[in-house]
């Protein structure tokens, strides 16, 4: 039938065939493969980098928390002892009422004592770590008396409890007298040099420094020896350090208590029988410890200002020596000129150097004979090597009152030293003394060791 004309038509229908589906060929296959393995391989190559830059960032984020964590402990240790002060110095016999009677203080390496105005002792505050650190009025704590129970003897056997803020370490140094495992190594400590004790034998030592029944030390009668290594112990349950100097640990929680183990643990610290508010626990649990000890610095020298003293003052009678500088005739002829400061009545510069550097170095050394009869042979030997060595002070004028002085003295204008290091570096007085000087005129010191200075 065709179409508009409504007959049928008997001729042969059209057959009509779909196309043949095209054939897919086996090397089209392997690469759909490999662009599948490459997706793959992508998808993991940043999942590993995702992962490994999680880590990376957990990691930094842990030592960021431990170096806060150091440094608001540090911040702790230095809190304490400024309110310990602050305490201490404005004292009230009842605690806290600024209207009950004004104590007065005096102080002490690592303590003050507070006084009523009776004179009876009021509370003792201490500036090192100790598991009381206040004590009460009325006990008029003395170190001295109590150290068996601040410090027994067997502290080095109780690591959990107590640390030696001395204790040295070995550093390699070619030369150095101590040797281990065939290596050479000097002591270095961080505070005190038991090196530097006085030798009464040997006349060599800081003068008036001594030890005395250092707790813990398993050497009896111990004498300077720079080839002992002060690291290991050949006593049990002691310590190897001659200048030991021990405090307790302080444990600090999580919210910011500070707490003191049980006295009976040595290497695991226990709360035995602490309150509930000062136990470590699961929720407030330990996250450091500090040892500390404060000291006043009224010990110490200044080296920009101290040098070599000589004494004068104005004559009171009438008596003559001549072979010394203390006379009272002599204190009359040989006065100090101008500028001479290390002979100034209360000046900074009358400070003597030679009780820490003479009895450290042979050249420094002052012999008694030139305290009572001061020659100028003597001033030249001795007394000019302090005055060449200091930034500020001059030789010459009286000459440590060996001779009359008949010109003023141009003090020195040498840069100030910035530390105690620098004095291994010997001033340019041969330059020009009284201009300031730069540091490549400085040469090494032929007198100075770093021993000494350490």
């Amino acid at each position: 039938m065709e179409p508009g004309s409504g007959q049928l038509n008997n001729g042969p229908m059209p057959i009509y065939t779909l196309p043949a589906r095209l054939a897919v060929r086996p090397a089209q296959r392997g690469i759909a493969l490999v662009i599948v393995l490459a997706f793959l391989v992508l998808l993991s190559v940043l999942v590993v980098a995702f992962f490994t830059s999680v880590q990376t960032d957990l990691t930094g984020s842990k030592n960021y928390a431990r170096g806060v964590t150091s440094k608001q402990l540090a911040e702790t240790t230095t809190n304490i002892v400024i309110g310990q002060i602050s305490d201490a110095t404005k004292s009230y016999l009842v605690p806290g009422d600024t209207a009950s009677t004004r104590l007065t203080w005096a102080s002490q390496p690592g303590l003050i004592h507070t006084y009523g105005d009776d004179g009876k002792p009021g509370r003792s505050f201490k500036l090192y770590s100790s598991n009381n650190m206040v004590e009460d009025a009325g006990t008029d704590f003395l170190p001295v008396k109590q150290l068996d129970t601040e410090v027994p003897d067997a502290w080095p056997a109780a690591p959990a409890l107590f640390s030696d803020l001395n204790s040295p370490v070995l550093v390699p140094e070619t030369g150095g007298r101590i040797t281990v495992d065939g290596k050479t190594y000097t002591a270095n400590y961080p505070i005190l040099d038991p090196l530097a004790l006085f030798n009464p034998a040997t006349q060599m030592g800081v003068e008036g420094f001594s030890i005395k029944n250092a707790k813990g030390f398993g050497v009896a009668n111990w004498t300077p020896n720079e080839s002992y290594n002060p690291t290991v112990s050949s006593t049990a349950s002691k310590t190897g350090n001659p200048a030991p100097m021990p405090v307790r640990w302080l444990y600090v929680l999580r919210d910011g208590t500070l707490t003191a183990p049980d006295a009976g643990g040595t290497t695991t610290a226990t709360w035995t029988s602490a309150a509930a508010g000062l136990k470590p626990s699961a929720d407030n649990p330990i996250v450091g410890r500090i040892a500390f000890w404060a000291d006043d610095e009224t010990c110490k020298l200044n080296i920009n200002t101290a040098s070599e003293g000589v004494f004068w003052d104005r004559p009171w009678a009438v008596s003559s020596d001549p072979n010394s500088p203390f006379g009272e005739t002599q204190l009359i002829q040989r006065s100090p000129v101008q500028g001479e400061y290390q002979r100034y009545p209360g000046h900074p510069a009358t400070v003597c150097l030679s009780p820490v550097l003479g009895g450290l170095l042979p050249e420094y050394t002052i012999p008694a004979s030139a305290d009572d009869s001061l020659t100028s042979s003597d001033y030249d030997a001795y007394y000019q090597r302090y005055y060449d060595l200091l930034p500020r002070v001059h030789a010459g004028g009286s000459r440590a009152g060996s001779v009359a002085g008949t010109a003023n003295i141009t003090p020195d204008q040498n840069r100030l030293f910035s530390s105690v290091d620098e004095l291994l570096f010997a001033p340019p007085e041969w330059f020009e003394p009284t201009s300031p000087s730069s540091t490549s005129d400085r040469a090494p010191s032929d007198s100075m060791t770093r021993g000494a200075l350490e």
